[in-house]
């Protein structure tokens, strides 16, 4: 054998060495990969319910979103979670057992999953075979369908948790959970009413006018949107003192009459003093003053959804 027979050689075996290195090193990346994806998985997997006697996860406001985790095998089915404002404290408030019982491998939630003020019900609806308006306890993981009928609701809970208001398009109802039963009360015309200023008032909007109510339906302040276009006026979130309105993409201050068009690329969520939330990447929240961004929650990959979100806990 000659020098360049043994060169030939010394380079076949160092190639072969090199790629079965390669190879190693590319079966150590995918096992490590694979071990932080089932991680994450088994993560996601343990975390707690929400728990009603755990004060400290009540120590701020909390956001409440469907979404379907990375570990779930169901791709079409949300279930019910929350985290605190800050983004701690993963918690899942209710499975899609509890949520849609025997109907959950065929369902759609038609609206927001409503909390009460005490933190202890949730009011949705849900779409199977018909429309189901179902009240969830959280104390006793009992779920009872408490109305059904044919158009979307939007859901009002009294400042005592003790009843509910249903307003629709065409009737406007009170569930009350002492006596279990439904009451139809005088129709209020308007886009759905939001509790305000502690508990002490209702807010609404209709036909570009604004409207403040006491717990009673008496006229407390009204006023007119003179200076905004008709198309904007769908209201999708009010800030707990009535000063901050979201339509979509767009805030209105009532105080100054400002209405803000480029503070959000994204459909403002909730609004909470002077931050407006939005859902990028999990949930960013913007300062209404300063314009400063920060991310509240990073949503791991593989999860989808991050609907129905409302803020809770105020």
């Amino acid at each position: 054998m000659n020098a360049c027979d043994n060169t030939q050689q010394d380079n076949s075996t160092t190639a072969i060495v090199e790629k079965t290195d390669k190879k190693l090193e590319n079966q150590s990346s995918e096992k490590r990969e694979n071990e932080i994806t089932l991680d994450e998985n088994r993560g996601f997997q343990q975390v707690p319910l929400e728990d009603l006697t755990n004060i400290a996860s009540y120590d701020q406001p909390r956001i409440q979103f469907l979404w379907i985790p990375p570990h779930e095998k169901n791709r079409r089915q949300l279930t019910l979670w929350s985290i605190k404002l800050d983004g701690s404290d993963l918690r899942q408030v209710a499975t899609a057992e509890e949520l849609y019982g025997d109907y959950r491998h065929s369902v759609v939630v038609s609206s927001k999953p409503v909390r009460s003020p005490n933190n202890r019900y949730i009011i949705y609806t849900f779409i199977s075979d018909k429309k189901r308006i179902v009240l969830l306890d959280l104390a006793s993981r009992e779920r009872n369908v408490i109305d059904e009928g044919v158009a979307s609701a939007h859901f009002t809970w009294y400042p005592d948790s003790q009843r509910v208001i249903i307003n629709r398009a065409y009737e406007t109802k009170v569930f009350s959970l002492k006596t279990e039963s439904l009451s139809i009360v005088e129709h209020q015309k308007n886009a759905g009413l939001y509790l305000i200023n502690e508990g002490k008032h209702f807010f609404a909007i209709k036909k570009g006018k604004y409207t403040v109510y006491d717990l009673l339906f008496n006229e407390v302040k009204f006023g007119s949107f003179d200076y905004l276009p008709q198309s904007l006026l769908h209201l999708n979130s009010v800030s707990e003192d009535g000063r901050y309105l979201a339509f979509g993409y767009d805030l209105l201050d009532l105080e100054t009459k400002q209405h803000l068009t480029t503070l959000s690329d994204s459909p403002i969520l909730g609004i909470h003093e002077n931050w407006i939330f939005i859902s990028r990447n999990g949930f960013q929240r913007i300062n209404i003053n300063t314009q400063k961004v920060e991310q509240v929650f990073t949503a791991p990959a593989g999860g989808s959804g991050r609907k129905g979100v409302t803020l809770y806990n105020l």
